[in-house]
């Protein structure tokens, strides 16, 4: 029926094996430049990141650099607290919750922390805030819920923390 003589024959079975061994030297070569992964860094106590997080100014302060998240909820702290003016000192604190105070302003220590990532203020008496506010450039989440800010004050809020998603 068929009728292939032995040259036909040898070229159709060295074509096979040339596409084979093309086939094979592609994957061979792909594998060979793929990246290979990074080693994982040794764990020791100088490279492992802690994070914790507080609800007292005095442990905060003593522990300044693992205090990331202060939480002073419910404290009747006001405008002149002194544990207000403490706070700038915790330069690793990404967020702060000052909710259910007796805040009548954003105190200025706060915007020496340029670290905070979220700062909630809801349930205070908040109804200003100063304009070092727009220094926070880490700033992604402001709330400030239930507070008397009139219209005007919001609309300050978001033309100095533009990039903020502000919660009024």
């Amino acid at each position: 029926m068929y009728n292939i003589t032995v040259s036909k024959k040898v070229i159709i079975i060295i074509s096979v094996v040339i596409l084979v061994a093309v086939g094979l030297f592609f994957l061979i070569k792909r594998d060979k430049f793929k990246p290979s992964p990074a080693p994982e860094p040794p764990q020791t106590e100088q490279t492992r990141v802690v994070c914790k997080r507080f609800t007292s100014l005095d442990e905060a302060a003593n522990n300044i650099e693992i205090a990331c998240v202060l939480d002073l909820s419910g404290q009747a702290l006001t405008d002149s607290s002194s544990e207000i003016s403490q706070i700038s000192k915790l330069n690793n604190l990404t967020t702060l919750i000052l909710k259910d105070n007796k805040l009548t302003s954003i105190p200025s220590e706060i915007t020496l922390v340029k670290s905070l990532i979220t700062l909630d203020l809801s349930n205070n008496q908040i109804v200003t805030a100063p304009k070092e506010i727009g220094d926070l450039i880490n700033l992604q989440v402001l709330i400030l819920t239930n507070n008397p800010i009139p219209a005007a004050k919001k609309e300050e809020f978001k033309k100095l923390l533009p990039k903020t998603s502000i919660q009024f």
